[in-house]
């Protein structure tokens, strides 16, 4: 039964949304960068080039279909944050620093991302990496079974102690060497 708020007919554009999704974006990058010129024709151009590439990949589109409405909705979550900080009378200087200060509130965020482009990239490629590495044991599917398979691997588990040891060795020497 078709409704008002069927929204069926928008995964044909897809496609074209990736594309505007990845042009814009990569416009946006390097225009702000400046990586090789103010020249504001090379930089449409490769950010043309970047998006038609995209769209050649379907794996690349699905991705981007899946993990762009999570930053959106993460986005909304951060604007209703702010603005209940703001309704308790915080500063805009103390916002501004906590964000792009390495704070506290940058680290959440990029674990917030990273954790959104795991998942996603999971969820996309997750069966063709868990069938290169378990091949035909690894029968779950799905975000939590390709992501639960591959965090839990003992390889993964093994890597992520000897990386932990690592950091924490290198803190505490570096928290000697101030002393």
């Amino acid at each position: 039964m078709a409704t008002f708020l069927d929204i069926g007919l928008f995964e044909a554009f897809g496609p074209i949304f990736s594309f505007l999704f990845v042009w814009v974006t990569v416009f946006a990058i390097l225009e702000y960068t400046k990586v090789f010129t103010e020249n504001k024709g090379l930089h449409a151009m490769l950010a043309f080039i970047l998006a038609v590439l995209t769209l050649l990949s379907p794996k690349l589109v699905q991705l981007i279909t899946l993990m762009a409405p999570i930053f959106v909705v993460a986005m909304i979550f951060l604007l209703f944050l702010l603005i209940l900080y703001k309704s308790f009378g915080v500063e805009d200087n103390w916002i501004t620093g906590a964000i792009t200060g390495r704070g506290t509130a940058f680290y959440w965020i990029l674990i917030v991302a990273l954790v959104i482009v795991i998942g996603s990239v999971a969820t996309v490629y997750g069966s063709e990496l868990l069938s290169l590495t378990q091949g035909s044991e690894g029968n779950q599917t799905g975000l939590v079974g390709n992501l639960g398979a591959t965090l839990f691997n003992p390889k993964v588990l093994g890597f992520a102690v000897l990386m932990l040891i690592a950091v924490f060795t290198i803190y505490l020497l570096a928290a000697k060497m101030k002393e």
